[in-house]
């Protein structure tokens, strides 16, 4: 059986170089669409989370509890907490900036990790915003010093561009604390955005606020708006039903490659081939057309779609292609199923 299908192939008669283009062409353009589909979408969530859109602030000044604020990591969904305050010293003065005094703050261990995720920050270093490093060509590591001759260590350098995000840190130097004390704010990044986490506000208030004491509540950057829901728009992006269209498209052709030499299959059954000898032949000769058709359209694929970078986007297309490649040989097998040999007066008509 295999060597008479491999016999189909090289005479022409399985007509694989058809099918496989067509298998080529569909399949591969389903598996372009649903790549850069979603790959725009974890773009546009990357952007997002880099914005700082999904960093929830509570601010009360003076009354937020340091310790409950970085517990709040603990939460399900919140990948880092910190709180900061204003520092008691005045604006330092550095010796390469006299005539700029640069305002300070003091933050929890937490806050750095929201600002750098994965930080690895030099102990008792300060951190300052990538802008202040460009105008003092400093780097993580180097030395600042004050006009008083003090010395301050750079442990990290954290970007905080000028796009919507509150100007507080955009010029100014982070020194990490310890957890205990009153903090002025309470930063929570969640991800995904879970907006229940507004109602938790008052979990960060100390034990005995003064009356009247009011927490507010916002983010980071609100020029993104607070509502973006990375699983819904994933589950309706318009290329969640490619599966299913490759699904049809590889019955589809698997069936035809068959149903176009029906009389040939007839011919065979009639000539004493069995039915499951003749169901291994035309698997040997249908898988030919996704192996020839599908390395060619993940290159093609690969090609259109240069900028996709996450390997999971990547596994989606490549599911639409062996989906595809399932249900052409599925099909073929079901299309060779139905030819029946008593058939054959009315194939050799057609």
């Amino acid at each position: 059986m295999f060597s008479e299908a491999w016999r189909n192939i090289r005479s022409g008669s399985s007509h694989l170089l058809l099918f496989a283009t067509a298998l080529f062409l569909l399949l591969g353009a389903l598996a372009a669409s649903e790549v850069t589909t979603v790959g725009a979408l974890v773009n546009q969530a990357t952007a997002y989370r880099q914005a700082g859109a999904t960093v929830t602030t509570f601010v009360s000044n003076g009354a937020i509890d340091g310790a409950a604020c970085q517990a709040m990591h603990t939460i399900d969904g919140v990948r880092a907490a910190g709180a900061i305050r204003s520092s008691t010293t005045q604006p330092l003065p550095l010796a390469t900036l006299p005539a700029g005094p640069i305002p300070t703050f003091e933050a929890t261990p937490g806050l750095v990790r929201v600002l750098l995720p994965g930080s690895n920050a030099v102990p008792g270093g300060v951190l300052i915003p990538q802008d202040l490093a460009d105008t003092l060509a400093a780097r993580a590591g180097t030395s600042l010093y004050t006009s008083g001759g003090d010395r301050l260590t750079i442990a990290a350098i954290y970007p905080f561009p000028s796009d919507g995000r509150a100007t507080d840190l955009q010029n100014a130097i982070i020194e990490p604390v310890p957890v205990t004390g009153d903090f002025d704010q309470c930063w929570v990044e969640t991800w995904p955005y879970n907006p229940d986490i507004v109602a938790l506000a008052r979990m960060t208030l100390i034990a005995d606020p003064p009356a009247g004491t009011a927490i507010t509540t916002g983010t980071v950057n609100p020029t993104l708006g607070s509502d973006f829901n990375a699983a819904m728009l994933l589950r309706t992006r318009a290329t969640a039903p490619a599966w299913i269209a490759a699904l049809c498209i590889g019955l589809s052709i698997g069936a035809v490659s068959v149903i176009t030499r029906r009389r040939h299959v007839a011919e065979a059954r009639h000539a004493g081939v069995h039915l499951p000898a003749q169901l291994l032949q035309t698997i040997f000769e249908t898988v030919a057309v996704p192996a020839a058709a599908l390395p060619a359209a993940a290159i093609a694929c690969a090609m259109i779609t240069p900028t996709i970078d996450t390997f999971s986007t990547w596994l989606l297309g490549i599911r639409i292609l062996g989906i595809g490649a399932a249900a052409t040989v599925l099909g073929a097998g079901l299309a060779v199923t139905s030819i029946r040999r008593r058939a054959l007066p009315s194939y050799l008509k057609d």
